[in-house]
């Protein structure tokens, strides 16, 4: 009896710990076969919804990006995410997230929801996971290098197989 009254004593406290402690978030090593640039994971706790949950930062370089979001979460519903910086860009779960043409500086990345679960001591749990395919929005110089090279290669290759 003493033993099963430990294990609920500590069971509670770690649920405690868990419903009182900030979003677990990181910029992490992506999961092994993904692709993602960037990767964040983490615990959300709450009442029915939670609203612009911070879940860890991007920087992108200077220049215009191209940035393709996958987040999922296991107990909470469709997730929306938005990146503060020095402006506000939010995109939900319609049709996936993606931002286009995002200028270059540091953003807070935060998610948005419904929990679907049953509370767990009178607090919502969920689980989340998800992170951004960075693509540069504007082509590279070297691009543009290799586009000419291929051209001129074509037109030296036509002009010398064209009849006298």
């Amino acid at each position: 009896m003493r033993k099963m009254f430990k294990g609920m004593l500590t069971a509670v406290g770690v649920a405690a710990a868990i419903a009182s402690a900030p979003a677990q978030a990181a910029n992490a090593p992506t999961p092994l076969g993904s692709t993602l640039d960037t990767f964040y994971f983490g615990i959300v706790a709450g009442n029915d919804t939670f609203s612009d949950w911070k879940v860890g930062t991007l920087s992108l370089g200077a220049g215009l990006w191209d940035l393709t979001g996958y987040f999922d979460a296991i107990g909470a519903g469709p997730l929306s995410v938005s990146l503060v910086g020095a402006t506000t860009l939010t995109d939900g779960p319609a049709g996936g997230i993606s931002f286009n043409s995002v200028a270059g500086g540091d953003y807070a990345v935060r998610i948005s929801g419904d929990f679907t679960f049953p509370t767990f001591f009178n607090t919502n749990l969920a689980l989340y996971g998800g992170g951004f395919d960075i693509k540069s929005a504007v082509p590279e110089p070297e691009t543009y290098a290799l586009l000419l090279a291929g051209l001129l290669a074509v037109g030296y290759v036509a002009r010398r197989r064209k009849p006298d």
